[in-house]
């Protein structure tokens, strides 16, 4: 896909190698939800989840294509989520355009379809948006072990918007339990940056992007980038959903996340859980951050920007 697009542009310009891209009618339905959402002209999230996952020309879509993978749910899904991480701004739109239509009674079809039974048997996974969960696990997984490529590009990017999409989600949805994914990723963040010594690690290096592969140099200053890039992401979980992981203080148990620490790094010197101690520890930590010069401005200013938000989460 060329580099030059404009934002939506790019979906309706895919690889010449890509089986199922998104129709031009999924594409406009997305976007005139997602740059109306929160106006005084919102589209009505129903309206346009029923217009997004209609099967109406579904069929002219499977018979042009000719091929086994065209599937709605995992066009549309990996619509969303491509249109969330390229334009995060829109990512409370499409969270709210997902709940809608996982709250469709059934996907509009037309007459013909329905006497014959087209796409019966995949109604309930597109409606559902099983894709959606599966790519969003999996995706966030690479972002988390691609987030260490050249500023920039590469991994950061994608990274740290596919964290803003997870703050969201907290934000929106607050979990019940304190082992959730989403609580999960934020925190294993928080601990990997946060609690290890970052000078001294240079016996386990992170991997550099070269090219095209990841290579192992070694160096102590390669944990500099491993801040500059942690502590940024670190900043849409507080501000977005800070007063959720806050929520949790006292109700979780961090244990299974410590084991992530490399050997000999941990700085953390109390129990497992997550209490106001460790927290008043990562707020430590993070103006720690805010004065090494070895960082870029950026993350120094994110670091005392974190501190703030801490202290006004506990008010």
């Amino acid at each position: 896909m060329r580099d030059d697009y404009t934002e939506w542009e790019r979906f309706s310009h895919p690889d010449p190698d890509e089986e199922d891209p998104p129709t031009l009618d999924e594409i406009q339905s997305l976007r005139e939800f997602a740059e109306r959402y929160g106006t005084s002209d919102t589209i009505p999230a129903d309206d346009a989840a029923r217009k997004l996952m209609s099967l109406a020309d579904e069929g002219r879509v499977v018979d042009e294509r000719q091929n086994d993978v065209v599937d709605k749910g995992e066009r549309v899904s990996w619509l969303l989520w491509d249109a969330a991480i390229y334009m995060p701004r829109y990512q409370p739109a499409i969270l709210k355009l997902i709940e809608a239509i996982r709250a469709l009674p059934g996907l509009e079809r037309t007459e013909e379809q329905i006497r014959t039974g087209r796409f019966e048997g995949k109604l309930e996974t597109w409606r559902s948006l099983e894709a959606f969960t599966s790519i969003w696990s999996v995706t966030y997984l690479r972002c988390w072990e691609m987030r260490y490529g050249p500023y920039p590009y590469y991994g950061w990017v994608d990274f740290h918007n596919a964290s803003a999409f997870n703050a969201h989600y907290l934000a929106a949805y607050p979990p019940d339990s304190p082992n959730s994914k989403e609580l999960t990723r934020a925190l294993r963040l928080i601990i990997f940056a946060l609690e290890q010594d970052p000078w001294t690690r240079a016996q386990q290096p992170p991997p550099q992007w070269r090219g095209h592969r990841f290579i192992d140099n070694g160096r102590p200053t390669d944990y500099v980038q491993m801040l500059n890039t942690d502590v940024h992401a670190m900043v849409s979980f507080f501000e977005i959903a800070g007063h959720v992981i806050f929520g949790f203080v006292g109700k979780r148990d961090l244990s299974l996340l410590e084991k992530s620490k490399l050997s000999g790094c941990n700085l953390w010197q109390g129990d497992s859980s997550l209490s106001m101690e460790r927290w008043e520890f990562w707020k430590k930590r993070l103006q720690w951050a805010s004065g090494q010069d070895e960082l870029m401005e950026r993350t120094r200013a994110d670091a005392r920007k974190l501190v703030q938000l801490m202290q006004e989460i506990e008010q």
